[in-house]
């Protein structure tokens, strides 16, 4: 997914170098967040992610979906069968 995202969508760590914003829809839920992805590979909005992670009971390493589903816009899934 990382790779998919445009090259102005990554910053540094510091909000201060923050990278041009992507939109992420959640699977499963109503909530969707703008945010950009940090040099270490990361979502700056982390808060988000976590309670997707929480609504899915989604464990360490399991795998997810990311489906480009506009310009700048990408679709969360879990990767279950």
């Amino acid at each position: 997914m990382l790779r998919a995202a445009p090259a102005d969508a990554f910053g540094g760590s510091s909000r201060s170098e923050a990278g041009q914003t992507i939109s992420l829809h959640f699977a499963g839920t109503n909530e969707s967040v703008e945010t950009d992805i940090t040099d270490w590979q990361g979502f700056r909005a982390r808060s988000p992610i976590g309670r997707f992670f929480t609504f899915h009971e989604i464990k360490g390493g399991e795998q997810l979906t990311v489906e480009r589903v506009g310009d700048r816009e990408y679709r969360l899934e879990p990767a279950r069968t």
